[in-house]
């Protein structure tokens, strides 16, 4: 390890020989540059967010999360995010002003793993500005893994926060999406039985079991809107449309088959754009018994769409499955049996 002597040293200031022993790396643990640009991206990204909120630093076991961050005002809210943070000096946004960041596929098993939100901020070094991008939760829903996540420069934090907030207090994780997708069928079912329930006499109000079924089909579009990514997710709420009609055809009911009919035409649009974005998740994928009724559905099948499922399960599996029902007092039938007999 190199030393001044006394005499050399009277020849420095102060700041020279601070500089000096900063510098002196034998024998002495590292200063990374990776480390100090991550936590000043971290003091940037505690300065862009509103005052009250609070951000706990997780980089002391950084498994893919670096921050947890609490939506807070007057009072805490209990509304929480987590965040990898990854800074840059500067950002290279491409010509169409987008940021590809690359993850490896473990770190997006293990965001979808958490039951809570998790966002990508990516901060610019040179400039202070902060952007995000979503990282986990319904989008995307489908079940195959991405290699990185794409940032869009218009994303900036500042100005979409309401957006960021709107995610967060709205959040459903990748295992509710999937459920509310595979409920599509039966949705689409009833959305076109109240199609063919159009043009009656827009003065008379609807039956009550009508009532309930348009009300699912409302809210049941919110959700799948909301679990595939779809823009456009607040519908008008459903009280104005009551209101609306007792304002055109008075109050005789709660809801008249003219406004129904409006309804229906407001959600058509909405609908078409499920299914479309429906079918680009589910048709890469492999039949399985999960997606088999969702996929026959998208393609208008009418064929047997359960036919390549036989033989999925082995007679262990059944064997199983029947010793369960049995003992639950619920076993009617064997497929053991069947397929002995096969």
């Amino acid at each position: 390890m190199a030393f001044l002597t006394l005499e050399a040293l009277s020849k420095f200031n102060l700041a020279t020989i601070v500089n000096f022993q900063m510098n002196q790396t034998d024998d002495l643990p590292q200063r990374s540059l990776r480390h100090a640009t991550g936590e000043r991206g971290i003091a940037i990204l505690k300065l862009a967010l509103p005052t009250q909120w609070i951000l706990r630093n997780q980089t002391e076991s950084d498994y893919g999360i670096d921050v947890e961050i609490e939506l807070a005002g007057k009072t805490v809210t209990g509304k929480i995010l987590k965040a990898q943070v990854r800074t840059k000096t500067p950002i290279a946004w491409s010509t169409n002003n987008t940021f590809r960041e690359p993850f490896g596929s473990g770190k997006f098993l293990y965001w979808r793993s958490i039951s809570l939100p998790v966002v990508l901020f990516l901060v610019d070094n040179s400039s202070g500005v902060v952007y995000w991008q979503k990282a986990s939760g319904a989008i995307p829903a489908d079940a195959r893994l991405p290699d990185e996540i794409i940032v869009e420069k218009k994303n900036e934090l500042k100005s979409t926060l309401d957006e960021l907030i709107n995610f967060v207090t709205t959040f459903r994780n990748h295992v509710d999406a999937r459920k509310i997708l595979y409920r599509l069928p039966f949705f689409l079912n009833i959305f076109e039985k109240r199609r063919l329930n159009v043009d009656l006499d827009c003065f008379l109000s609807l039956e009550y079991p009508d009532f309930e079924e348009l009300n699912y089909v409302y809210d049941e579009t919110a959700a799948l809107m909301f679990a595939l990514g779809l823009p456009g997710q607040s519908l008008i709420p459903w009280q104005i449309w009551l209101i609306r009609s007792t304002s055109i055809f008075g109050d005789s009911g709660e809801l008249h088959n003219g406004i129904h009919d409006e309804i229906l035409d407001y959600l058509f649009p909405m609908v078409e754009k499920i299914k479309v974005k429906a079918k680009e998740i589910i048709d890469p994928e492999n039949i399985n018994y999960l997606n088999f009724s969702l996929k026959a559905r998208l393609e208008d099948s009418q064929i047997s769409y359960s036919a390549p499922l036989v033989g999925t399960f082995s007679r262990e599996f059944w064997e199983a499955f029947e010793t369960d029902l049995e003992a639950r007092n619920a076993k009617r039938y064997s497929a053991v049996k069947r397929q002995t007999s096969i």
